[in-house]
């Protein structure tokens, strides 16, 4: 996504979840998350800092399925679900110049007073990582090891500054009619892992069917060099 993508983003998702409480969270993939905001279209809040395609959009997938097909291992996950789950949503914001963006937060902390939170969604294409900061801007937990002054647990979080991701603006994201970036994003995405799926379902038949042969092809042969063991059977 470009600049221009990420503000029209930034302002549907800021009016759509403004006042939320984020609910549990579910690893999809390794750098992929998802959550349910309790929003009465059902849509869920997808997250991800995959370098390939980082992303934030809303998704239509159902939370059966996103429960089903969950890494329950997944240590972020967990830290996710520790320092934000229930946390009341009072901003969505985009960086000025730069693609990242911040969902900040209330939630009750251990003695039951309220301190400020931000998932900061870094999507900054190698460098993209998901930061999760506390009231003082100090980074509590990271996703992944991504280098740099403000990229490091305990340090005052600050965006990525390398000539590679000051050069890389981003792809543009098409929209058709009447079509939100979100919604373009969910359809893209749901069609690529869709693709992803079929590929992989596709080469494990291959490899089941490539084992399949191999064993047909041995058996023969060994039936082969029995038949020639016995000689003539006149």
């Amino acid at each position: 996504m470009n600049n221009q993508n990420l503000e029209q983003l930034s302002a549907e998702l800021d009016s759509a979840l403004r006042g939320r409480r984020f609910g549990r969270f579910y690893s999809v993939a390794p750098l992929t998350f998802i959550t349910d905001l309790h929003l009465p279209s059902k849509l869920l809040l997808a997250i991800s800092a995959d370098p390939i395609a980082p992303r934030i959009h809303l998704t239509n997938r159902r939370l059966r399925d996103v429960e089903k097909a969950a890494d329950k291992s997944s240590v972020f996950a967990a830290s996710l679900r520790r320092l934000l789950q229930g946390m009341e949503l009072l901003s969505i914001s985009k960086y000025a110049n730069d693609r990242v963006l911040e969902l900040t937060g209330r939630t009750p902390n251990d003695d039951d007073r309220e301190s400020t939170r931000t998932l900061i969604v870094q999507l900054t294409g190698r460098s993209a990582n998901l930061f999760i900061v506390n009231e003082d801007r100090i980074i509590i937990d990271r996703l992944r090891e991504t280098t740099g002054e403000g990229q490091s647990i305990g340090q005052a979080y600050l965006p990525p500054e390398t000539e590679a991701v000051r050069n890389d603006r981003g792809r543009e994201v098409e929209l058709k009619v009447g079509e939100t970036v979100s919604q373009a994003l969910d359809r893209l995405h749901t069609a690529e892992e869709s693709r992803a799926a079929i590929a992989k379902k596709a080469a494990e038949a291959r490899k089941s069917i490539q084992r399949g042969l191999k064993r047909a092809r041995t058996l023969l042969e060994n039936l082969r060099c029995d038949l020639g063991g016995h000689g003539e059977p006149e």
